[in-house]
């Protein structure tokens, strides 16, 4: 798996993304956690991977109320890149599930050739819970399942007022829980080690004293 976790996009997912890239004409299907009007955010998107980088093809796979299954799964099949959106972690994890979408996301995420980047709420989903949507928004959600693409937590978006709430969560988890500041990005393969800062049962490792 090829997995990117980050709080926004910025210049370090797209260096991830364009050195992920092995063809010119690799396409783009970037998936909003909820319709928006005029797809404002996705029109950005598109012309910033395009012009930038010039992407050939960046596809907006809605899954809220502009959903069509069919275009979905065919859009979903010329992509080699896809981009979870922020937003309601949520709401989006519901819609996916509604529409009966986790095996075509982990199907993809499998497939080596493929890169799956989550952001923000889109990269809480990829882990085996969304509980970290509680500390960071106050879903009020409570041991829902996501993805289960990894056996980590993610919080996106972090700085120091969130360090005793994290810590304190941690100490009734078992597993680890990767911090990601806005500047930052997290790349997850099988063949590299993450070197992230994380929380573990109380502590802080901190990757800048690794």
């Amino acid at each position: 798996m090829n997995l990117v976790f980050c709080s926004k996009l910025n210049k370090e997912v797209d260096e991830v993304i364009i050195n992920f890239r092995n063809n010119n004409n690799l396409d783009i299907g970037f998936i909003p956690s909820a319709t928006s009007v005029n797809n404002k955010y996705f029109k950005e998107v598109e012309k910033h991977y395009k012009k930038e980088y010039g992407f050939s093809d960046v596809f907006c796979l809605d899954i809220d109320k502009n959903y069509d299954k069919k275009y979905f799964r065919e859009g979903l099949k010329k992509c080699c890149i896809l981009i979870l959106s922020g937003g309601d972690t949520k709401f989006f994890l519901e819609k996916i599930m509604k529409r009966g979408l986790k095996e075509f996301f982990v199907e993809f995420a499998r497939n080596e050739s493929n890169l799956l980047v989550g952001v923000s709420a889109g990269g809480i989903i990829m882990t085996e819970n969304i509980n970290t949507a509680n500390i960071l928004n106050k879903e009020a959600v409570e041991n829902e399942q996501g993805l289960g693409l990894v056996d980590f937590e993610f919080f996106p978006h972090y700085n120091s007022s969130y360090e005793r709430v994290i810590r304190k969560y941690s100490l009734k988890n078992k597993r680890k829980i990767f911090v990601c500041s806005d500047n930052e990005v997290m790349f997850f393969n099988k063949g590299k080690k993450m070197s992230n800062s994380y929380y573990c049962k109380g502590r802080f490792y901190d990757k800048s004293r690794n």
